[in-house]
């Protein structure tokens, strides 16, 4: 009999794409702490088959099925839990992650399968069930963090602290899933990458993202030691040339960055690598000890370039320090991606209209652009509450069916609710999207990344098409050149 099998729902079933490059190294994190407290755990990634499922809950006879996933994959999510009561009644679900993280009194309510759900960090809360288990009772009032039944009653106990010593916890159980399986690549490079983590946690409380409610508003950070030991063993153990970084925000705690930028130097170590930073994070001579210990690419968020819709976001960085980290890294060397994004709380027409005008005067100091129409709403954040307390969502459940077609041609899941305004609806967002994708269609890389990785049918053929035209284009002038 196996202790813990722990199972990634697939984005597939939801018409919105695969997602075989990421590694769900949270659940990894689970995996590794469940491993070393001496408990049997095995891995299920429905991203690379859906039928083994049945046949693992059969042959495993797992004591706990632990489910992961985001909010677009909530209903495979349930879907796992129910298929896994019905092969076993007596099995324990245990459902974790962001999602079920701020939508627990819901999810319960509506899914009678899921027995548990974590809230937050679930290292420590996924041991002390497994504990409750091995001690054959079902009290856990004493387990922080987590909402469990207790007959016909849905109970949420205190939440969770955070963990402190992110240390003591074991490096993610890579061992328990196929690597090669998974096709992460740096950008820019196509050198095969692994993703890792260096710290939990944002102080920043950006409107769109849940992340400090998640994590609580303060910062845990591993060691340098502990990071580059990790990368190490990547490097040496798998088919990996490089790493992303998935920290929210990598640059956030000085001293962090270069308590590992310092210990890759000193060992002597030459990987590339990406992060995310905040522009009001960095200075020359941090980027260039970044540059120095391997750091090719950083990513930033700049959303916006009307300082109104900034504000009311949240976002706490000014234009002036977008420029200048434009400048510094392009003095140093390092690539950028920016991130814009259109359809924020009280944006306007004009609003828009300025970020436009902006992305298009910086075209050429910027090496790869994320440009995304239409603010998802996601459980957790000020987007979702603002969108509540407006009546955009009413009578809207997150474990109820929900589709929205007019997410297609904004490239969005159906299934995530997007944030409609008076001001800035359906209609206005259409009309920047295709503003957006011509400006884009003078990228051919960015083209053809689109076309690698559509999202569905109606995706590739857009996006098939925009090439071609693309392609006409540049032939006619060609032509009309050498006429």
């Amino acid at each position: 009999m196996l202790d813990v099998l722990l199972v990634n729902p697939s984005n597939t079933l939801h018409q919105y794409g695969s997602n075989k490059d990421m590694v769900p190294i949270g659940m990894l994190w689970i995996a590794g702490t469940m491993e070393k407290a001496g408990y049997s755990v095995r891995i299920l990634d429905l991203e690379f088959g859906q039928d083994n499922l049945e046949q693992a809950l059969q042959e495993d006879k797992p004591r706990v099925v632990g489910i992961a996933g985001t909010s677009v994959s909530r209903f495979g999510a349930f879907q796992i839990a129910q298929l896994a009561k019905q092969v076993n009644p007596n099995v324990v679900t245990v459902y974790g992650g962001s999602h079920a993280t701020f939508t627990a009194q819901d999810t319960m309510e509506h899914v009678p399968e899921i027995d548990i759900i974590v809230r937050g960090e679930g290292e420590e809360s996924m041991l002390e069930i497994m504990q409750c288990l091995d001690a054959k009772s079902s009290e856990y009032s004493k387990i922080l963090g987590i909402s469990y039944r207790d007959n016909n009653l849905i109970l949420h106990n205190e939440a969770r602290p955070r963990i402190q010593d992110l240390d003591g916890i074991p490096t993610p159980a890579r061992h328990l899933v196929d690597m090669d399986q998974y096709e992460m690549t740096l950008d820019l490079l196509n050198h095969k990458a692994a993703s890792i983590i260096t710290s939990r946690g944002c102080p920043i409380n950006c409107s769109f993202c849940s992340a400090s409610f998640m994590f609580g508003r303060t910062l845990t950070t591993r060691s340098a030691k502990n990071v580059v030991d990790e990368m190490e063993h990547v490097l040496t153990n798998y088919d990996v040339k490089g790493f992303k970084v998935f920290d929210s925000t990598f640059t956030l705690l000085r001293r962090h960055a270069e308590s590992i930028c310092d210990e890759i130097i000193a060992r002597k170590l030459e990987f590339p690598w990406e992060c995310e930073i905040r522009v009001n994070t960095v200075d020359p001579p941090l980027l260039e000890k970044m540059r120095k210990a391997g750091c090719y690419l950083v990513d930033f968020g700049i959303e916006s370039a009307s300082e109104r819709v900034l504000k009311r976001m949240h976002k706490n960085i000014n234009l002036d320090q977008v420029d200048q980290v434009l400048k510094w890294t392009n003095d140093l060397g390092i690539s950028q991606r920016a991130f814009f994004t259109f359809g924020h709380i009280e944006e306007t027409v004009e609003d828009a209209e300025i970020t436009f005008n902006y992305i298009k005067e910086r075209l050429n100091k910027i090496s790869l652009l994320g440009i995304g129409v239409g603010i998802r709403i996601y459980p957790g954040t000020e987007v979702e509450r603002y969108a509540l307390s407006q009546g955009y969502l009413d009578g809207f459940s997150w474990s109820e069916p929900y589709s929205s077609p007019g997410n297609n041609i904004l490239s969005l899941s159906e299934n995530i609710p997007t944030l409609i305004q008076p001001q800035l609806g359906y209609e206005e967002l259409h009309a920047i999207n295709k503003k957006v994708l011509t400006l884009q269609a003078r990228n051919p890389r960015f083209i053809i990344r689109r076309i690698l990785k559509s999202h569905s049918k109606a995706d590739f053929k857009r996006y098939v098409g925009i090439f071609k035209r693309l392609v006409r284009s540049w032939l006619s002038n060609k032509k009309k050149k050498t006429a």
